[in-house]
């Protein structure tokens, strides 16, 4: 994924509010190439998805019941994190490679966390 760097929280630009003081920055997917989101930043505990005016809603991993791919390859960005309360979050991952999506090694990754912390 292009769109990912890596990153620590001393690096960030802009506020992260809403995040615990426990809690490290590990990178950011710079989702700017369109769409209502903005970038998301990816912490030791769960996701800041912020919007272009930088505020945001932060989504704990362990508040994660399950992720939900895109049902069409061809038109959808959007992974859906379903949380333990019912809850529906969309989160849009715009980047691509060619005919390779962001949306499909995100969502991988995603499954892959909530699997480890929920097991």
């Amino acid at each position: 994924m292009d769109r990912f760097r890596f990153l620590d929280s001393t690096s960030m630009e802009g506020d992260l509010g809403g995040l615990a003081e426990d809690e490290a920055c590990i990178g950011i997917y710079d989702n700017d190439v369109g769409g209502g989101q903005g970038d998301v930043v990816v912490t030791n505990k769960g996701l800041l998805i912020r919007s272009k005016e930088r505020n945001g809603k932060h989504v704990l991993f362990a508040d994660i019941a399950d992720v939900r791919s895109p049902s069409d390859k061809q038109d959808d960005y959007i992974v859906w994190l379903v949380l333990l309360n019912g809850v529906e979050v969309p989160l849009e991952i715009r980047g691509e490679r060619g005919k390779f999506r962001d949306i499909f090694e995100f969502t991988r990754f995603l499954d892959r966390v909530v699997s480890d912390i929920n097991y």
